[in-house]
């Protein structure tokens, strides 16, 4: 392991041990709450990329509305780390190809819907100088699982592989009282390319190959309680 790696690990071993040790002095403090959990909804567009092999084109993948939960633990009254979970069912289909020798007289073909959930960890940073406003900025690791394929009329089937992400965020609390908020959170998910592959083999006798980066951003609303 080179000498850059070896600082990283130990800068990043250093700073857990001084926010555990900061977490347990604030702990002992009777008005320090150290958890919260919440609930939220919102709204997912996604700023897809893709590549298909064979017929060209691209996947186009749908906007969805989505749900989820998230349990956060505050190290400091400025550091939390955030496990949080969410899903949508979007809509996909190619365009843009050529589609002849699949003997489709269309412009575009639908692969049905898919469930994707993101399963993240994150780091954030509060700003707690404008109470009972509390503005925070976050990131962290995704995994993007893509869960229930539909593929609808036209494919067999479509196999779809899951790929890790990372993603970055800002959004702010607002306490209703000590313990109850609200949270509006806007978060962009930067995902690795996850290969999507159609069969077509009852129709045309062959599968298809692709990639698909969704990449969605998503804007929530949601309601939590810190205890």
């Amino acid at each position: 392991m080179d000498t850059s790696k070896l600082k990283i690990i130990s800068f990043c071993l250093v700073l857990i041990k001084y926010l555990i040790t900061a977490n347990n002095l604030y702990a002992q403090e009777d008005d320090f709450k150290s958890f919260s959990v919440k609930l939220y909804g919102g709204y997912s567009k996604t700023n897809e990329t893709s590549y298909l092999k064979k017929v060209g084109g691209k996947y186009e993948l749908g906007n969805s509305a989505v749900a989820g939960f998230g349990l956060t633990w505050f190290l400091t009254p400025d550091w939390s780390a955030e496990v949080s979970a969410s899903a949508g069912r979007y809509h996909i289909k190619m365009t843009d190809g050529d589609y002849n020798s699949m003997q489709v007289l269309r412009d575009e073909i639908p692969l049905g819907r898919v469930w994707i959930a993101p399963v993240s960890l994150s780091v954030k940073y509060h700003i707690n100088q404008w109470k009972p406003i509390k503005p925070f900025i976050g990131a962290g690791r995704t995994f993007m699982l893509f869960d229930k394929p539909d593929p609808g009329w036209a494919a067999d089937a479509v196999e779809y592989h899951s790929r890790s992400a990372l993603h970055i965020g800002i959004g702010t609390d607002y306490y209703i009282t000590d313990c109850w908020f609200v949270q509006l959170d806007i978060r962009h998910f930067l995902a690795s390319r996850a290969n999507v592959n159609p069969d077509f083999t009852k129709s045309v006798g062959w599968k298809l190959n692709g990639q698909l980066k969704p990449d969605p951003a998503q804007v929530t609303l949601g309601i939590g309680y810190r205890f």
